[in-house]
């Protein structure tokens, strides 16, 4: 069953992680502190190994994002890509709680404009400096 669902292949990082212009890829390096929260964010199981989430890092925030298909161009992410960036972002949280890095979630209301088509700003992680 896993080998059916590629369970075990996920999205590289390029794929998944970026800088604010949407477009550059965040690497480890520039994720700092933070690489080993969005590795286990990078890991967490999903709908048919979907990964829908992205996440977008300025310097403020880490923002997360549903991308979701044409068929579905809706202002709201179908439910189950809700619930998967729900448990990728949960992954992410308990992984930032157990370094002790500072932050909260939160949603911010001008954060869709200049994302890619069908991608669906979902809420942020705010960086406590």
């Amino acid at each position: 069953m896993r080998g059916t669902m590629k369970s075990s292949q996920r999205k590289p990082w390029k794929e998944l992680f970026f800088l604010p212009d949407f477009h550059t890829p965040l690497t480890e390096a520039d994720a700092g502190d933070y690489a080993e929260a969005l590795e286990l964010l990078r890991l967490a199981p999903s709908a048919t190994n979907a990964q829908p989430w992205r996440v977008v890092m300025d310097d403020k925030a880490f923002h997360f994002y549903a991308v979701v298909g044409k068929e579905a161009l809706a202002e709201n992410p179908p439910a189950i890509q809700r619930v998967d960036t729900g448990i990728a972002a949960c992954h992410f949280h308990l992984a930032v709680k157990e370094k002790n890095l500072p932050g909260h979630f939160e949603r911010q209301e001008a954060r869709s404009s200049g994302a890619p088509e069908g991608w669906r700003y979902l809420f942020s992680w705010i960086l406590a400096r």
